[in-house]
């Protein structure tokens, strides 16, 4: 992949993660959904605009081929998909967009760092300065005080984060990431209708629909989940684990003036706060990181 497509691919990316966030917050504050029914139709929105896209490659030679071979889709990777995704639609009944961006790829972070280190990568110590700036911020909303978020959403969104740093770190050996993604999709439907059911049977779930709900699931599952799962799926396997994961402390930056300027939310001085601290470690991974390498 050329530079020039991997950072394209990795700004859409990024773009449509704060997209969701955006409108899963329009939609389970404002659009009278309740979250399974919310998930259930953005993974289905997600799996048919794939499927679309698709048939349209197939009939262009030569276009993103070993995106329409079988590829390796499976239903661990299913099954983490959608541990993300329900905890997420869970949590936003209870957390502004930013402050839930903000939660979810902290702990995003936290997994994939983890599992980095793990594996062997060994980040130098001035990028881990900046590492800890960023993760401090994610830290700064958890301390106790009136302007602290709902502590149900925000365990909620921390599972979410785990479960969507391990979806990624699976992404990353993927060979045909438009055919994998779809087929993550259409394996959580069947998850998640299962998962409806047994909710239903014991008197847990009750279905709310509206149609600006509807709507606004669609929108979300095609184009900010099933696409840029897609793209994102695509560059994984040209970054590090570190890389990807910081990276993705971006994304609540996007969330945080998204939420001001289209769902007039009004972030406390503590999220802000935390959104300095947040793009200033992320500016230190990336700038220093690169001294580093150029001094070598």
């Amino acid at each position: 992949m050329t530079p020039i497509k991997l950072l394209s691919y990795t700004a859409f990316a990024l773009c449509a993660f704060a997209g969701n966030s955006l409108l899963s917050r329009l939609a389970l504050a404002h659009a009278s959904i309740d979250p399974i029914s919310f998930a259930f139709i953005r993974h289905l929105g997600a799996a048919a605009s794939l499927f679309s896209l698709s048939l349209i490659l197939r009939k262009k030679s030569g276009l993103i081929k070993k995106d329409l071979q079988p590829g390796k889709a499976s239903w661990l990777s299913a099954f983490w998909l959608l541990a993300y995704a329900l905890p997420f639609a869970l949590a936003y009944q209870e957390l502004a967009a930013g402050t839930g961006a903000l939660i979810l790829f902290g702990f995003v972070q936290l997994t994939m760092i983890s599992s980095a280190l793990f594996y062997g990568e060994r980040p130098s110590m001035l990028r881990w300065s900046g590492l800890m700036v960023a993760l401090s911020g994610v830290l700064l909303l958890f301390l106790p005080g009136a302007s602290a978020p709902s502590l149900y959403g925000a365990v909620l969104m921390s599972i979410s984060g785990v479960a969507w740093g391990v979806y990624s770190l699976r992404g990353k050996s993927g060979k045909a990431p438009l055919i994998d993604t779809r087929g993550h999709f259409l394996r959580g439907l069947i998850l998640l209708f299962f998962c409806a059911t047994l909710l239903k049977a014991f008197g847990i779930y009750g279905m709310t629909l509206s149609r600006q709900g509807i709507v606004v699931a669609l929108c979300s599952g095609a184009f900010t989940s099933g696409i840029g799962y897609a793209l994102w799926y695509a560059v994984l396997p040209h970054l590090k684990s570190t890389t990807a994961s910081t990276l993705q402390l971006l994304v609540p930056a996007l969330t945080v003036l998204g939420g001001i300027a289209f769902l007039e939310e009004t972030p406390s001085l503590r999220v802000f706060s935390s959104l300095l601290l947040i793009l200033g470690g992320v500016l230190a991974w990336l700038l220093l990181g690169r001294q580093v390498s150029g001094a070598r």
